[in-house]
């Protein structure tokens, strides 16, 4: 697996270096010079020349792809990564950018692996798994992201993944279409109450959800505010989602000879979705109108 990798990356730079399509004179001369420096083997230099070029010319993909290319060939680990994160911020459904991040974490996965670094390895396994999955949604029927996916499952020992990506590669290999199944699901909300908003945003992969009683188990995110809590609770039935939104508030009472001065006062709100390319936003309000909450949860 890691020689496959390797001749990919090497491909990625020689399609640079052989197309050099670019408009501007001045681009045109700054690539001459970067393939000259990369021909004549001066890797370090061509670093140089690429960020430079990438300073002046920043929405130029060539440049940031050829750059990522260079310094994973140099085993520049957290280099490479921070060169992959900056382009895919400008093209997040670029399928190589994707791909090569998922490579990037998957090689050195394997070399912590070799160290008995189990903690590590496995969370690099998953950033691997990651940008794997972004890159399989991009391109479902690419014989190399569906390949590189088997291996990082086989890694997590996860064979029934494992399984499955397999029996994706011999669809592919005879011709067929494979369908893209989402392998995370993202939530994010937000509070606001008396003019303060809060938020945050979780993702997980739907795997992580453990099989009970022929559901699966419940994800929560909780969050205090002032005069209570609010929660999201999500709850995945095969392809169904449900998600229920509750406020917890303190509510006085007037009664002076109750022991207690306060109570609590529950508004619930509950959605169901169908699973699949879904993105939707619900949201609920505090029956005194202090707060409000907004949720949005989508498919990766």
């Amino acid at each position: 697996m890691i020689s496959f990798l390797k001749i990919h990356i090497i491909a990625l730079l020689l399609v640079f270096t052989s197309t050099n399509v670019l408009s501007q004179s001045s681009l045109s001369e700054m690539a001459e010079t970067i393939n000259n420096s990369i021909n004549k083997g001066k890797y370090e230099l061509a670093i140089d020349q690429l960020q430079k070029a990438i300073d002046e010319y920043p929405e130029n993909i060539n440049l940031h792809k050829t750059l990522c290319s260079i310094l994973s060939q140099l085993n520049k680990y957290d280099e490479t990564i921070i060169a992959y994160d900056n382009a895919l911020k400008l093209w997040p459904d670029d399928f190589i950018l994707n791909y090569n991040m998922a490579v990037t974490h998957y090689s050195q996965a394997i070399n912590n692996n070799n160290n008995n670094n189990n903690t590590e390895n496995e969370k690099l396994l998953n950033l691997a798994l990651y940008y794997g999955d972004a890159a399989h949604k991009i391109d479902p029927n690419n014989f190399n992201g569906i390949e590189l996916l088997k291996g990082v499952y086989q890694r997590l020992s996860n064979y029934e993944k494992a399984r499955e990506f397999n029996e994706k590669l011999k669809v592919v290999q005879s011709g067929g279409n494979v369908i893209y199944v989402p392998e995370y699901i993202n939530i994010g909300y937000e509070i606001n109450e008396y003019g303060a908003t809060k938020s945050n945003t979780r993702n997980f992969k739907k795997g992580e959800l453990k099989t009970m009683k022929g559901t699966e188990s419940n994800v929560s995110l909780r969050s205090q505010i002032v005069d209570g809590s609010v929660s999201v609770d999500i709850d995945v039935f095969g392809d169904k989602i449900r998600v229920s939104l509750r406020f917890l508030r303190k509510v006085k009472i007037q009664d002076p000879n109750s022991e207690y001065n306060f109570t609590f006062k529950h508004e619930k709100k509950l959605e169901e979705f169908t699973l699949g390319n879904l993105d939707e936003t619900i949201s609920i309000q505090s029956d005194d109108g202090k707060s409000t909450m907004k949720i949005r949860i989508w498919e990766k």
